[in-house]
């Protein structure tokens, strides 16, 4: 399974709201009682416990069941701003643990570099 979603980093409106550029999310969680959305999903970051955005409504609703069906999803932040800096999106990208693992890994040097990095 692999997902990718565009969501708003102001779901609650609050000023607090942060999101990094590329940043190892560790929990995406389902709020149920979230007053806007039933099937809203939080995006945390990997240490803290503030939410630094929202999976957007067409997305949410699938992965907030595939969650509570008892799926592991880790995910990555692929858009956002520097740390601290408030923003107004965020782009995440969601898969198995071992899929955002590899993603991550370093590239073997073995390997000739992309053509479109030469």
């Amino acid at each position: 399974m692999l997902g990718r979603c565009q969501g708003s980093a102001k779901g609650d409106g609050s000023s607090r709201t942060r999101c990094s550029g590329l940043l190892l999310v560790s929990r995406l969680v389902p709020e149920p009682d979230n007053p806007h959305d039933a099937h809203s999903v939080a995006v945390y970051p990997r240490r803290g416990n503030s939410p630094i955005g929202y999976v957007n409504k067409q997305k949410a609703r699938a992965w907030s069941r595939l969650i509570a069906e008892g799926s592991k999803l880790s995910a990555v932040s692929l858009r956002g701003t520097g740390p601290g800096a408030k923003c107004d999106a965020l782009a995440v990208l969601a898969a198995e643990p071992r899929v955002v693992a590899h993603l991550l890994s370093p590239r073997p040097s073995s390997l000739p570099q992309p053509a479109s990095l030469r």
